[in-house]
């Protein structure tokens, strides 16, 4: 599944593209926007972000999530959620699937969708 086809998915399933613009989120209120728990976004960082290098080298974990670390746990929800393919993933098969699908996921990827996506509003 394509990068294009992750904002699809998140935007259709819960409207989440609206969180995507530039400006920085706690964790505990983008969990709320997720419908989960911050315990759930730190075990997403500690057990699948950080074990697959190519995405924890662009996520760059700080104390206030950017659009992109957003955009990471929005995709890590959507898998888990089964909204990509009707599949329910695990965390390995979270971790399995964002090291195939890493190169549709980059910070470049991301912020071009988001000027294309600015342009086509326009």
């Amino acid at each position: 599944m394509q990068h294009g086809k992750i904002l699809e998915v998140l935007e259709s399933k819960s409207g989440l593209g609206a969180y995507f613009r530039d400006f920085y989120q706690s964790r505990e209120e983008w969990a709320l926007i997720l419908g989960c728990d911050r315990v759930s976004i730190w075990r997403w960082e500690r057990d699948i972000i950080r074990l697959v290098f190519p995405i924890l080298r662009e996520y760059q974990k700080s104390k206030f999530l950017d659009n992109y670390q957003r955009f990471i746990l929005a995709t890590i929800h959507a898998l888990k959620k089964g909204w990509c393919d009707g599949k329910k993933r695990s965390n390995q098969e979270t971790k399995d699937w964002l090291k195939t699908n890493h190169k549709y996921l980059t910070r470049q990827q991301f912020n071009n969708w988001l000027q294309a996506k600015a342009q086509e509003d326009t």
